[in-house]
């Protein structure tokens, strides 16, 4: 049985995997974004990313993401931006 202490660092470890796994997802999505907007919308998408790269949200990012490749046009994802 473990300790109170050992439950301690596990838990600790599980929350900074927790975290770190969190960060990388965060840091890929963004990098995707950015070639999304460039490759999508070129220049005027690109001016988007100084916005969207503060965004933490990790679920709002995704929806960014998938908009790019689905919207009509530029407004649409600067409408998720936002919002």
């Amino acid at each position: 049985m473990p300790t109170l202490a050992e439950k301690w660092i596990e838990q600790g470890f599980n929350q900074g995997m927790e975290k770190g796994m969190e960060k990388g997802a965060r840091q890929g999505l963004l990098e995707a974004i950015q070639l999304g907007l460039e490759l999508r919308f070129g220049t005027k998408g690109l001016a988007l990313y100084a916005d969207i790269s503060k965004i933490d949200d990790i679920a709002r990012l995704r929806s960014i993401k998938e908009a790019i490749v689905i919207a009509k046009d530029i407004e649409e994802v600067k409408g998720l931006i936002k919002g």
